[in-house]
């Protein structure tokens, strides 16, 4: 939820996949027709500071893996998680 509040432009809707295979879940948002993010400042934002980050640090804690990707104006986040 924070991606979409906090992402510059943006379309009516976004899509969101759940993928589940054994032993690992993923999760896919898509939101459409949004500015490009500051990447450098994703990756900088490791741990919550008071002017920010903190969707993106409780996203790192929660998935064993989590990928951006920008493409003509769609924004990709992926998280997986290993189901222990």
């Amino acid at each position: 939820m924070n991606l979409v509040r906090h992402n510059r432009g943006g379309a009516d809707s976004i899509e969101l996949l759940l993928e589940r295979v054994p032993g690992r879940l993923t999760v896919r948002l898509q939101d459409f027709d949004v500015e490009s993010p500051d990447m450098a400042e994703i990756e900088r934002n490791r741990v919550a500071t008071p002017s920010g980050g903190l969707g993106v640090h409780i996203a790192r804690t929660l998935a064993d893996s989590l990928a951006y990707e920008y493409d003509e104006r769609t924004l990709t986040v992926t998280a997986t998680m290993n189901l222990r």
